[in-house]
Formats: C-alpha cells, structure tokens, sequence
C-alpha cells in the first residue's frame, strides 16, 4: 500500500519488488488474466466505474497512496476519489482536468497532483532511470513487455491492430523485417498531408519528406501547434 516515491514510474513486478500492493484494471478478460499470471492480485474491469467501489472494499474505505491512470472522461474523478489523503497522485500527462491543478486541489484537498510526461522532462533524469533499470532486465528480475513486430510494409496492418485495443504489451515496426520494402518514390510538385503532423513523429515525417524533395506539406492536429512545431 505504500510504495516508494518512484514506483509509479515503473513496472509491476518492480513496484511489486519494491513492495507495492497493486490494484490494477484492464479493458478484456484475457488481459486481466495476464495480468493475474504476473502476480497481479487485484484486478478489475476498466470499461466500467466499478473498480473505484470495488478498490473502497478491498481497502476498507482507506483508498490508495498513488494513481497511475491513462483513462479519461468520469474515470479521473473516480480515480482522484481512490487517493489517500496526503498522498501522491501521478497521472498521465493527457488526463489533466483542465490543466488546473488548484481545482483539483480545491475539490480533493491533501492531494498532491503531478501530470506526468517522459517526454519534456530533462535527458539526464530520463537516462538516470533506464541506467537504475538496466541492471534489472540483465539478471531477469524483470523482462521486457510482450510485443508483437510488423515490417514496414505491414505499417496499415499494425495501426489497424492496434486500434482493435486486443494487443498485450507493444507494437513494433521493425526495420529487420523491412529488407525487401520499397519506398515510394517523393514528387516535389505533389502535397503531402500528414495527420497528427504537429507532433514529434509528425515533425519527424515531415522533416523526412522535406528530405526527400516534397516541397509541399499539409500538417493536421488536434490541438494548436506547439511553439517547436510552429517554428
């Protein structure tokens, strides 16, 4: 129940070695018992609210100390409802309820509430972290999660999977499988439009085309481009 600081940071059977009592939620059967066949003890549905009174039972009403939670909508109120008082909170950089943290302050007090993103913290604690987890994968305490590999060429059927929610573990594209991938050829009088293209994989695609002689490209988001995306 009351794990080091770090721990949200990292694998279930590094925070189960750290001695983290673990509450977890998957979307299928078959992914919740994979995650039983880890040692995961408590495992619930996350299509559902239901974890958040089934978590309240198994702690007699105490909650948790940390929450790691990647869903949205009316899943971060019935998370943020989970955490004890005082303790940490850790979410995912995506689900933060307006981006106010004074409101969620206001509305849970004693709650610390931290958004969390790999990507804009600093090189050095990045590094800092796979150096302390390294060690771990090379004696086998710990192992890589399951993947499955497209090539290149396959690149529609991965995406196509992935959207299907039924993968345990990553999706990978492997240049290893992409020996015998042509790719197409790049016009300069051709435009090119890049979905999600105001990213870091977006820049990079376009980056790439530019590379290769496209001249004209049209980048999509979601959102308003960040000041490196506008640049």
């Amino acid at each position: 129940m009351r794990p080091p600081e770090a721990s949200g940071w990292l694998p279930f059977n590094w925070r189960k070695r750290a001695g983290a009592e673990i509450f977890a939620t998957a979307g299928s059967d078959g992914k919740r018992r994979y995650l039983q066949s880890l040692g995961v003890a408590h495992v619930m549905s996350s299509r559902t609210l239901d974890f958040a009174g089934e978590i309240k039972t198994l702690t007699s009403g105490e909650g948790i100390d940390i929450v790691l939670n990647s869903l949205a909508g009316d899943f971060i109120p019935a998370s943020l409802g989970l955490a004890a008082i005082g303790r940490p909170l850790r979410r995912n950089r995506k689900d933060r309820p307006s981006g106010r943290h004074a409101e969620v302050s206001s509305r849970y007090p004693g709650i610390r509430y931290a958004a969390l993103y790999l990507g804009e913290e600093e090189p050095a604690r990045i590094q800092a972290m796979l150096r302390e987890l390294l060690p771990a994968f090379e004696d086998g305490s710990l192992e890589p999660l399951p993947r499955r590999t497209f090539g290149y060429a396959e690149a529609k059927d991965a995406f196509r999977f992935m959207a299907q929610a039924k993968h345990i573990g990553k999706i990978v594209i492997s240049r290893d499988r992409a020996r015998r991938y042509q790719a197409p050829a790049i016009s300069a009088d051709a435009t090119y439009l890049v979905t999600g293209g105001l990213g870091a994989l977006g820049l990079q695609i376009a980056r790439t085309l530019v590379a290769r002689g496209a001249r004209h490209l049209v980048l999509t988001g979601r959102s308003a481009p960040r000041p490196a995306a506008a640049r």
